[in-house]
């Protein structure tokens, strides 16, 4: 998880939306943006005096057409351009052939060659539709996904892996030189949660992935959905393995037999590897618990709330390292007796494990839901109150450019704003207070703390990182005891070293990429109004747009952010401040200044101490999180990532 991706995925977000709700003529329209009435007036006098009355009432009922159609379809104004460029060159490159303008004609007044044309297209992926009783879902087939994810870096980090540079999960299950498969799942509502019409058409949803490093990963409009099923009363839990038929079988096979892929012309070995989500979606997917009362708050070691709170606990042996047979025994058990309470806070048989899987393995933790989601906003309350910064001098303060739009702050000190803001905000406060590097309140202590945690958690792991980071979470277990901030997510915490020894880096196991897929779902069903079958319908839409996505490549960043990024196998700690972006051919430059800095006492602080202005480079030289320069750019706020 960074910054970064916070910010390109949002920024898309937003893009989308802008196809939605015209809220109003002047905030939708940017190009009006700088244009004096009279100017705008002589455009208009201008065509008149140029074309005269008769063309020029000619010209105002084409403007009414197309204002009427944009206003009442909320049909944005970059698309317009768009629609406008596709016509104006085929107006000044007329084509010969009468049929052209024929078939151009016909296909545009006909939704269903419209749609059949995305269907032609070589990376359209078709989804089959299911129905099962009162259960009816959409299902993409993933022996169809896996080769248009896998491209030639991708195999070739595959196939170099080897017993020094994979984890000790992979290891130990033997998965390196394989495909491993993630699989996300989660819930997500198309209509108001808190109007009328709650709780209906909830969608449950799954989507894939290929364990790769995380730079190959997709981005979260490119990653595929593979199962699309409305909650109806029908869909529990137990149920799932109704909806998830299609997807274990598929499983079951590729593990047997591995693809072939034709473009590389070889065989490679495929696993379910992971399966991932929030503690809710993965106790659901692998069968646990999905209530934590005070008698089971952790999967990880099973402990009690009563035992979280005691403050000479010490860490036993986690779950992860059971032998698969105790799964099956403590089935046997609860099928032979309906009343019996599973210590492991196992409840039912979970759909994947005829694939087979170790339900104590295969779900590494999620940092973004543990810690991002979790006790960071309680943090950051915390830290500014004991700040003892008055309101106004405090949002006087927060006036600084951030990626995404900054928190704000409800009744009693409470942090309104999504994770992504919080995560943001609180790695910013020391540009935010930069009197904390000569002058540190006492509450600096904790935030250096977290800070120094956060480095190491979001990190790959190294020996001594993770003893540092024990010697850490010890010091903030004693901490959140003080501020009374004992959760079971905080509690979650102190299992991370030895959770990052097995699993390795756990921000390639953030899901924060993942949920926002739901927002760019929600976008596409805005632009249907059929919801009899909601699944059906989205599932359809999404796989049109997929068809329509490029392969994830380097993007551009946002400038005027003061965002400075790492720049790759440079022997010093330089950044790039960016200034402009330049595309010849197919690379993509990166165009500003280079910032060289050396270590401070604060890890996540560099000192300037030299910059060098009108450099370029490859974006691919380039690392893909985001830091920040102080206003004056005497130092770089690293984010460790």
């Amino acid at each position: 998880m960074s910054i970064e991706e916070i910010d390109e995925e949002e920024s898309s977000s937003h893009e989308s939306n802008e196809n939605i709700v015209v809220t109003s003529l002047e905030e939708e329209n940017d190009d009006w943006i700088g244009f004096e009435e009279s100017t705008e007036s002589r455009f208009y006098d201008e065509m008149l005096a140029n074309l005269g009355q008769r063309s020029f009432s000619r010209f105002s009922e084409f403007a009414d057409k197309l204002n009427r159609l944009r206003i009442n379809h909320n049909i944005s104004s970059k698309a317009v351009k768009e629609i406008n460029s596709i016509y104006m060159d085929l107006i000044e490159n007329p084509p010969k052939e009468s049929a052209f303008i024929e078939g151009v004609t016909r296909f545009s007044n006909s939704k269903f060659l419209m749609d059949k044309f995305i269907t032609r297209k070589e990376n359209y992926t078709k989804s089959i539709q299911y129905v099962k009783g009162d259960i009816s879902f959409s299902y993409v087939s993933i022996k169809d996904i896996i080769p248009i994810l896998i491209n030639e870096d991708i195999l070739s980090s595959i196939m170099s892996e080897d017993q020094n540079n994979v984890s000790r999960y992979v290891n130990s299950l033997n998965l390196q030189k394989t495909i491993r498969i993630i699989l996300y799942a989660d819930d997500f509502g198309m209509v108001n949660p808190i109007g009328f019409a709650r709780g209906r058409h909830k969608i449950f949803s799954v989507y894939m992935d290929i364990d790769c490093p995380m730079k190959l990963r997709q981005k979260s409009r490119d990653i595929p959905c593979v199962v699309l099923a409305e909650r109806k009363q029908g869909l529990k839990s137990e149920k799932l393995s109704v909806v998830l038929k299609p997807l274990v079988d598929e499983l079951k096979f590729l593990s047997e037999y591995g693809i072939f892929l034709e473009e590389f012309n070889i065989n490679v070995p495929v696993k379910l590897a992971f399966i991932i989500g929030d503690n809710l979606a993965v106790a659901e997917l692998l069968g646990f618990r999905q209530t934590f009362g005070k008698n089971f708050i952790c999967r990880y070691c099973n402990s009690t709330y009563a035992q979280i709170k005691d403050k000479d606990q010490i860490e036993g042996q986690l779950n992860y390292m059971l032998p698969e047979n105790v799964v099956h025994e403590e089935l046997a058990k609860i099928k032979g007796n309906k009343n019996y309470k599973s210590q492991y806070g196992i409840k039912f048989e979970s759909p994947f494990l005829s694939v087979p899987i170790n339900i104590f393995q295969i779900s590494p933790p999620d940092i973004f839901h543990d810690f991002v989601e979790g006790p960071l906003g309680d943090i950051i309350k915390i830290i500014i109150k004991k700040t003892k910064v008055g309101r106004e001098n405090l949002k006087r303060k927060m006036a600084i450019k951030y990626v995404n739009d900054k928190i704000s702050f409800g009744k009693k000190e409470q942090i309104m704003g999504k994770a992504a803001q919080k995560f943001e905000f609180f790695c910013r406060l020391i540009e935010i207070f930069p009197e904390w590097l000569t002058d540190p309140p006492e509450i600096f202590y904790f935030y250096d703390l977290v800070r120094r945690m956060i480095g190491l958690m979001f990190s790959k792991p190294t020996e001594s990182g993770l003893k540092e980071l024990r010697k850490l979470i010890k010091s903030f277990q004693k901490d959140i005891k003080k501020y009374d901030l004992i959760k079971p997510k905080t509690h979650f915490i102190s299992h991370y070293p030895s959770l990052m020894e097995f699993y390795g880096c756990l921000t390639a196991f953030s899901t924060m990429a993942w949920e926002r897929k739901h927002r760019m779902l929600k976008v596409l069903m805005q632009h249907s109004k059929n919801f009899k079958n909601v699944a059906k319908t989205l599932m359809i839409l999404h796989q049109a747009k997929l068809s329509y996505e490029s392969i994830s490549t380097p993007n551009e960043w946002p400038l005027n952010k003061n965002i400075v990024r790492l720049i790759n196998d440079e022997k010093s700690s330089t950044f790039i401040l960016a200034h402009s972006f330049i595309k010849i051919g197919n690379k993509l430059l990166v165009e500003g200044e280079k910032i060289t800095t050396i270590p401070t006492e604060l890890p996540y602080l560099k000192k300037t101490i030299s910059i060098e202005k009108s450099v370029r480079y490859d974006t691919n030289q380039i690392s893909h999180i985001n830091c920040f320069t102080f206003l004056d750019k005497k130092f770089v706020n690293f984010i460790q990532s």
